[in-house]
Parts: structure tokens; C-alpha cells; sequence
């Protein structure tokens, strides 16, 4: 802890610089900057003590949504208060109705006072938000800790295995984990995780409320949505979609980088190929409509797209990015396609595969094969039923939510 503390010292100034520059480019706004050092709105103690649930970004506040529910149901109003890494992340907690800021940096005096201020009393972390000094802080003061879809990838375990003596000390701490496969968890059994903190192995993204008035397939089979895309994808599907809008000319497509801020070189990529676009941020527009391309360049839409597309194509599965969620397009009964690498969803990826409920495409070639085959919209039904089948778990979330209430129970009690 005393190496890790030390480092964290030598990257103040670095980290300061950055978070000036933030603030320079008006990124973030002074108050935003001071949150991050612990400095939060609140400048007195919360009279009420209030359940810390940190989740990083959007994408691990959208897996949570579900869970995040049913816990406003057992708590008073305003008792939970939500941190993200980010602005957009803060947005969309504060849009979903809770309390939310920027989170403190992983310096002991920063979270500290965060905690004191704020009143913290439980602590939950959504997926793989895991920071020695927030956790040694919150354990002292026998705050109950808590990790829901619990994720440790190989290359973030080889990471830790470099401090094993932090790791140990660190991951020992945790109160309840709830994994979201098995590999992760045995990764956190090497580094020390306690056989009672082990909670039920799922996913976070698995609970998703059924969504409703879906339109039907007739409405949105000639569009297909390529979701959350990095770069050196986009050209992968663009090419494949080009190739198959040759025998298949009602086809568009709805292209929702993982990054917005990449719009400009995704233009670029667009008017090499001579297709007609327009921009979400520019025109407020739901779908391609008389143009070949929406380039939905915003963040929180992702539910918007999915209901407009017959077929979802998922990003981060053809490079090296391990893959995005198949559980929301699944919900909207998108039929699949995704690229061969997702480590971060490698037991639901090989579920489908074992099921013939999705298409794994690792070129453009294969992008346009998979679409040809899916013109037919009762062959894109049968499929998105199928994915949706061998997505379903068994995991009741009334359960879990048990099993968290009497894990922090039991932190008090001690």
C-alpha cells in the first residue's frame, strides 16, 4: 500500500495538469475539477447517511439500471448517491433521478473527505471499479463493501499479480462480490477474496426490464445498427453494408461509435464510400430516413437505436476490444452479428454460438455474407428469438438483492 500511495504522490502534478486542461478546454467546470479531489457541493456532513454506489461510466450504469431500481425501493429518498468517472456518466444518473457526482480520485485525503462529508455508510462498485485507498478507507470505518458483475479480465489480473501484497490486502476487504462469470471470480479468489463474500455468479446486463412497444419487424427489418464501434471497425461494416445494399437497396444503417467524439473521422470514412448521412447531434434525428447512414453521434440513445433495428452488429468484437453487451440488442430482438473477439462476454458469446443464435463475422466479406442472409425478416426473427432464449438466466434479482441486504447486515453487526 505504502508503493501504490507513494506512485499516486508522483502522479499528482501529472494528473493536475490534465484535470487544468479540463478545465482550460471547458470540459469541466472548476466545481467539477475540486469534486474530484473530494471537494463536493456539499460543504457540511450529510445530516442522513446515504449508500455510496460508484459506477464508472454510462455503459456500467446502464448494466445496472435494473438492479439500481429495485434498490431505490428499499431505501429513503435521496439516500443513495451515485459517482462516475465522468460528466456524461453524472448526466445520466442525475436523468435516471438519483444523486450523483464526479468521483474523488484515489487519494487518501480525497476520498476521506468524501466520505465524511458525504456521510457514507454502505458502498457499493459496479464491475471492475476497484481502488486500494477507497477500499481501505471505507473498511476501516467497517462500511460494508460491495461489487455487483464483478469483472477482473487476465490482462488486469497479470496487472495486480505485479503488487501481490496490494492486491491481497485489497481485495480481501470486499464484503460481497457478485462475479459475472467464472473465470473473473477465480481471479478473485487468487488474490484473496473470502469463500463468505462470494455471492451468485451473473450479470448485471441480464436484468434488463423487458422493453416495450418494440415496433414490429416489418417496420425495422431494412435497418441494421452497428453498436458502440471502435476504430478500425467502422471501415469493416461500412464495406460489408456497401457490398449488401447492391442486392438488398432498402437496407441502412444507424452507426453509434462507442466514442462520439470520433464523428468527424467516421465523415470521412462515409463520404470516401459516396453514402448520404446525417448526424443525431446535428438534426435530432431517430432514423436514417431517405439518407443510407444515421451517424448517432450522442451518448444515451443506444435504447432508441435498438428499437429502430432489425439486426445489431456489435462493436468491439472485431479488434482487439474485447466486445460489447449482447443482452440489450438481444431484449429488443435484434438479430446478431458480432466479430470473433469477446473476451469480455467470452461465456455468453460461446452460449450463442453453441446455440446458433447469433453470426460471427471477421471481415468485410463476412459482414455483407451475414446481412445477405438476413433480408428475409423471418429469418432475422428466428434468430433474434434465438439469442434472446439462450441469453435468459435464471438468476432472480429479488434474490441478490436479499443476499446484499444481509451481507451489509452482517458488516454492522460485527
Amino acid at each position: 500500500m505504502l508503493i501504490y500511495r507513494l506512485l499516486l504522490s508522483l502522479l499528482f502534478v501529472p494528473i493536475a495538469i490534465m484535470l487544468l486542461a479540463r478545465l482550460l478546454a471547458r470540459k469541466e467546470s472548476i466545481g467539477e475539477m475540486m469534486t474530484r479531489f473530494g471537494l463536493g457541493p456539499a460543504t457540511i456532513k450529510q445530516p442522513a447517511s446515504s449508500l455510496w454506489l460508484h459506477a464508472a461510466s454510462n455503459g456500467e450504469l446502464n448494466s445496472a439500471k435494473a438492479f439500481l431500481e429495485k434498490l431505490r425501493q428499499t431505501r429513503t429518498e435521496n439516500s443513495i448517491l451515485i459517482t462516475c468517472n465522468t460528466l456524461s456518466g453524472v448526466r445520466l444518473a442525475k436523468s435516471l433521478g438519483h444523486r450523483a457526482r464526479l468521483a474523488p480520485l484515489d487519494y487518501w485525503w480525497s476520498v476521506k473527505m468524501f466520505r465524511d462529508t458525504e456521510n457514507i455508510s454502505e458502498h457499493i462498485t459496479i464491475e471492475s471499479e476497484i481502488w486500494p485507498n477507497r477500499l481501505a478507507i471505507l473498511h476501516k470505518k467497517k462500511i460494508a463493501i460491495t461489487v455487483m458483475g464483478a469483472r477482473l479480465s487476465e490482462q488486469t489480473s497479470r496487472m495486480w499479480s505485479k503488487f501481490p501484497q496490494l492486491a491481497s490486502s485489497t481485495i480481501v476487504k470486499i464484503d460481497f462480490l457478485s462475479a459475472q462469470n467464472s473465470s473473473s471470480l477465480q481471479r478473485f479468489q487468487k488474490f484473496g477474496l473470502a469463500d463468505s463474500a462470494i455471492g451468485p455468479i451473473l450479470n448485471l446486463k441480464s436484468f434488463i426490464a423487458q422493453p416495450k412497444n418494440i415496433p414490429p419487424r416489418s417496420e425495422r427489418a431494412n435497418t441494421c445498427l452497428a453498436a458502440s464501434t471502435h476504430p478500425g471497425e467502422d471501415a469493416i461494416v461500412l464495406d460489408g453494408f456497401c457490398q449488401a445494399r447492391v442486392q438488398w437497396p432498402l437496407l441502412k444503417i444507424i452507426l453509434a461509435p462507442r466514442h462520439p467524439q470520433r464523428a468527424e473521422s467516421i465523415k470521412n470514412l462515409l463520404s470516401e464510400r459516396d453514402l448520404t448521412f446525417i448526424c443525431r447531434s446535428q438534426s435530432n434525428a431517430v432514423s436514417p430516413g431517405e439518407y443510407d447512414v444515421l451517424l448517432a453521434d450522442t451518448l444515451g440513445d443506444m435504447d432508441l437505436w435498438y428499437r429502430q433495428s432489425g439486426i445489431c452488429i456489435i462493436g468491439g468484437s472485431f479488434k482487439h476490444s474485447g466486445g460489447h453487451t449482447p443482452y440489450e440488442p438481444a431484449a429488443y430482438k435484434c438479430a446478431l452479428i458480432h466479430g470473433p473477439f469477446a473476451e469480455n462476454f467470452k461465456e455468453e458469446y460461446e452460449t450463442l454460438t453453441i446455440n446458433s443464435a447469433s453470426l460471427v463475422a471477421e471481415s468485410a466479406e463476412d459482414v455483407f455474407d451475414r446481412l445477405q442472409s438476413l433480408q428475409n425478416p423471418v429469418d432475422q426473427e428466428n434468430l433474434a428469438i434465438s439469442a434472446k432464449d439462450a441469453l435468459a438466466q435464471d438468476a432472480n434479482l429479488d434474490n441478490l438483492m436479499k443476499d446484499v441486504a444481509s451481507a451489509m447486515r452482517s458488516v454492522k453487526s460485527n
